[in-house]
């Protein structure tokens, strides 16, 4: 779905940078490495690659940290202001944590597409086991939401969710509108045209109305 918003934003005359890691996958697999930059699709897609987390835990969240911090200097140090920046929930909270308010820094608009529940995903997995990491990184994507000009999520479980539907301020009314505004993307419908254009559209209404 991600590739195919930015895809359209292309194919509508926009300039696209994406900001990527090198494929990663278990320790000895055969995966050609990718690029560094390349072109694809119109879309201009960089890489930094980090150390492989398999059998090494502790790097997970050095990585996230790591790649984190070089979007949002991507964000900052880009020549010029980008009109909207949007990431996704990998690396869970941090990554849009930083990018939302290196995109405020440079009057950005940030759009949350919002594919997975963090921090409660990783507090079942153990991963943000410990209660005051677990409330911090909350406290932290509630306001990441509501710092948001828009908020993609995936079903009309996730969008009554407290960190997606109480956005007092750049969300108010997006919750009663989520579903007829096409926000809330139907299942399997994640490379149907008409979806994608519903999505982009609704994306880019919600960018001017917080313009």
């Amino acid at each position: 779905m991600l590739r195919d918003i930015v895809g359209r934003w292309a194919a509508d005359g926009a300039d696209v940078d994406v900001a990527s890691t090198q494929p990663s996958y278990k320790r000895g697999s055969t995966v050609v490495r990718a690029p560094r930059r390349c072109r694809v699709d119109g879309v201009v897609i960089r890489r930094l690659r980090l150390p492989l987390e398999h059998g090494r835990r502790w790097l997970v969240p050095v990585n996230a940290v790591v790649f984190s911090a070089w979007v949002a200097l991507r964000i900052l140090l880009a020549h010029r202001p980008y009109d909207v920046v949007m990431t996704s929930t990998a690396p869970p909270v941090m990554l849009a944590a930083v990018s939302a308010r290196a995109a405020r820094a440079r009057v950005s608009r940030f759009v949350y597409h919002c594919v997975d529940i963090h921090p409660d995903i990783g507090r079942v997995s153990g991963e943000f086991k410990p209660p005051l990491v677990s409330r911090t990184l909350q406290r932290l994507d509630r306001a990441t939401c509501e710092s948001a000009a828009a908020v993609v999520v995936l079903s009309e479980d996730m969008a009554h969710l407290s960190q997606f539907a109480s956005a007092p301020t750049a969300l108010s009314g997006v919750a009663d509108e989520l579903f007829d505004r096409g926000l809330v993307l139907p299942s399997g419908s994640a490379h149907d045209d008409a979806v994608i254009d519903e999505v982009v559209g609704c994306i880019n209404d919600f960018i001017k109305e917080h313009a």
